[in-house]
C-alpha cells in the first residue's frame, strides 16, 4: 500500500499531464486551420482587416514605416501584433507563407490562453475538473478556435488579458503585501495587455480601481502605484509616437468608419440626444441579448432565449454559496472592465466587429469554470455531473457541425479574386483605391491605397471634409475596386468633370451580404487613356 504522499504525488502529475494534453490538443486544432488552404481560411476564419496588419508590416520591414500603402503613414493597428507579424515578415519572404507562420502564433498565443484560463479557475478554489472545463471552453470552442487564427489582434490580446487576471487572482488572495519585483511583473503585464490591445485600458482600471479600494492602507497601496506607473511606461512610446505623428493618441481605425456612421445616422433621424440615446441602446440590446449570445452561449440555429436560460442558470448558480459568490466577485473585478469595454463600443460608438466580443467570450468561459466548482460542490452524484458536461461538449459539437457560432464569409473570397484580377488586369505601377483594401493590398502585387480611412489618416479627413473624389484624384489612383454597395461613396455622379466606368464585375451576388458582388471602376480623367486593363 503506497504512502499517502505518494499518491498525492501521483495526483499532481496526472493532473499536469491532463493540462499538458488540453494546450497540446487546443494547439493541434489551431495549427489545422493555421495552415488549411487560403480559401477556406478567409471563409472560416480571416477577415479584410487581418491583411492591413500583414501588408503594414511588410511595408514596415521594407523601410517604408508604418504605412499601408507606403507612402501615408497610419496608427489603425495595434502595436503588439504588427511587430509580431513585422517580425515574421522579416524571416517569411513569402506572402502567403507569411500569412500561415503568423496564424500559427495565434494558435500558440490561443493555446496558451486555454491553459492559463484553467490556471485561473484553479487558482480562484477550483477542482481539477473546474479548470479543465473552463480551459477545454477556450480550448475547443469553434469561435474561440477560430478567433486564435483570424489574423487580427485577438489571440495575443486574449493571452494577454489571461495573464493579467492570473496575476491578479493571486494578488487579491493574497494576505502579503507584494514585493518590488511582483509590482513590476503585474504593470509589465498590464503594459503588454495595453499593447495587445488598447482598449483593454477598460480592464486595467478596473483592475487597479478595486484593487486601490480594497487597499486599506499606503503599503499596500505602494505597490499599485508602481503597477501603474510601470504599465505607463511600457505604453509610453506608442503614445509619444501617436501624438507627434498625428496630435492624437487615438487610433484612426477606431474613429474613421465609427464617427461617419454616427454621423449619417443623426443626419438622417435628428441629431438630438434622445435619438443618439435610443440608437445607443438598441445596439447594446443587440450586442448583448443576440450576438453575445450566439456567438459564445449557443449557436444561431438555437433560439436566444435558450442562451439567456443557460446564462440566468449559471448566473444562479454561481452566487448559489458563498464561496461561489466570493469566486465570482474576485473573476468580475476584471469583468467589469471587459464588459464596459463592450458596452462603450455598443453604446457610445455604435461600431461593433465579431473580435470585440472574444474577451467577453473569454470571460464566460472562465465563469463556466467556476460554475461547474459549484456543480461539483452541490451534486453528490457523479452521473449528474457527467450529464452537465456531456451537455457541454454536445452544445459545442452542435456548434461546429451547425456553423451556426462562425458562419462563413463568401463575400471575403471575392475580394481575393478581385485582387487577382488587379494583378492580372493593370500595369504594374497601377494605384488602385478601395474601402476595405487589405486584400487588395496584400495580393494584388499593386499599390493600394485605402479610402475608408481606417488606415488613412488623410483619406479619413477627406471623408469627413466631403472631398474623397479630389483626394483619388490628388492621389492618382487610377481604379477604384470593391463591393457594389460601397462604391457609391466616391459620389462620381457630384462629379461632371470625371467620368467612372466600370471595367470588371468579379464575383456574384450574394445574399448574406449587401452590396456584393465586387465592381472594378476606372477613375477615366486621373490617367492616361492609353493605360487601360489588359
Amino acid at each position: 500500500m503506497q504512502p499517502a504522499n505518494e499518491w498525492a504525488t501521483l495526483g499532481a502529475v496526472n493532473a499536469r499531464a491532463r493540462l499538458v494534453l488540453l494546450i497540446v490538443s487546443a494547439l493541434g486544432l489551431r495549427l489545422w486551420f493555421a495552415w488549411s488552404d487560403l480559401e477556406s481560411l478567409l471563409l472560416r476564419a480571416l477577415s479584410d482587416d487581418s491583411f492591413y496588419y500583414f501588408e503594414i508590416a511588410r511595408r514596415l520591414v521594407n523601410g517604408e514605416g508604418a504605412s499601408f500603402d507606403g507612402s501615408n503613414p497610419t496608427n489603425g493597428f495595434h502595436p503588439l501584433w504588427l511587430l509580431i507579424t513585422a517580425c515574421v515578415q522579416a524571416c517569411v519572404r513569402d506572402p502567403l507563407t507569411a500569412v500561415h507562420v503568423s496564424l500559427s502564433l495565434g494558435a500558440v498565443f490561443g493555446a496558451a490562453t486555454a491553459g492559463l484560463t484553467a490556471a485561473i479557475v484553479r487558482r480562484l478554489g477550483g477542482n481539477e475538473t473546474a479548470s479543465l472545463v473552463a480551459g477545454g471552453i477556450v480550448a475547443f470552442h469553434p469561435t474561440m478556435v477560430l478567433e486564435s487564427v483570424n489574423g487580427m489582434e485577438t489571440s495575443p490580446a486574449l493571452c494577454a488579458i489571461a495573464t493579467l487576471v492570473w496575476l491578479f487572482v493571486d494578488w487579491w488572495q493574497r494576505t502579503s503585501v507584494p514585493s518590488l519585483a511582483e509590482a513590476m511583473a503585474f504593470g509589465s503585464a498590464g503594459g503588454l495587455m495595453l499593447l495587445a490591445r488598447t482598449d483593454s485600458v477598460f480592464i486595467w482600471i478596473s483592475v487597479l480601481f478595486f484593487l486601490a479600494l480594497r487597499a486599506g492602507s499606503v503599503e499596500r497601496l505602494r505597490p499599485i502605484l508602481i503597477a501603474a506607473i510601470v504599465s505607463g511606461v511600457w505604453g509610453a512610446p506608442w503614445l509619444i509616437w501617436n501624438l507627434l505623428s498625428f496630435g492624437t493618441v487615438v487610433q484612426v481605425s477606431a474613429i474613421a468608419l465609427a464617427e461617419g456612421l454616427q454621423a449619417d445616422y443623426l443626419a438622417q433621424h435628428g441629431d438630438t440626444f434622445g435619438v443618439a440615446l435610443n440608437r445607443g441602446w438598441t445596439i447594446v440590446r443587440w450586442a448583448f441579448a443576440d450576438t453575445l449570445v450566439h456567438r459564445y452561449l449557443v449557436p444561431r440555429p438555437l433560439g436566444a432565449w435558450i442562451g439567456w436560460g443557460l446564462a440566468l442558470s449559471g448566473l444562479s448558480l454561481l452566487l448559489l454559496t458563498r464561496d461561489s459568490r466570493r469566486r465570482f466577485g474576485i473573476l468580475m473585478v476584471p469583468g467589469v472592465g471587459i464588459l464596459l469595454g463592450l458596452f462603450i463600443h455598443a453604446g457610445i460608438r455604435w461600431w461593433l466587429r465579431e473580435w470585440y466580443f472574444a474577451p467577453a467570450g473569454w470571460l464566460t468561459a472562465a465563469c463556466a469554470g467556476l460554475g461547474w466548482v459549484t456543480v461539483w460542490e452541490r451534486i453528490p452524484h457523479l452521473n449528474a455531473q457527467r450529464a452537465v458536461g456531456l451537455f457541454v461538449v454536445l452544445l459545442i459539437g452542435f456548434g461546429w457541425t451547425a456553423q451556426g457560432w462562425q458562419p462563413s464569409s463568401p463575400h471575403v473570397v471575392q475580394q481575393l479574386e478581385g485582387a487577382r484580377w488587379i494583378a492580372a488586369n493593370t500595369p504594374e505601377d497601377a494605384r488602385i483605391g478601395a474601402f476595405n483594401a487589405g486584400i487588395y493590398g496584400y495580393f494584388s502585387g499593386r499599390t493600394v491605397v485605402n479610402l475608408d480611412g481606417v488606415v488613412n489618416l488623410k483619406a479619413y479627413r477627406a471623408n469627413r471634409a466631403g472631398g474623397l473624389m479630389d483626394y483619388v484624384l490628388a492621389e492618382k489612383i487610377e481604379y477604384v475596386i470593391d463591393w457594389r454597395g460601397t462604391l457609391p461613396l466616391l459620389r462620381c455622379r457630384d462629379h461632371a468633370s470625371i467620368r467612372c466606368q466600370r471595367v470588371a464585375v468579379i464575383g456574384e451576388h450574394l445574399d448574406s451580404f449587401a452590396g456584393s458582388p465586387v465592381n472594378v471602376i476606372r477613375i477615366q480623367s486621373s490617367i492616361d487613356r492609353s493605360r487601360a486593363p489588359r
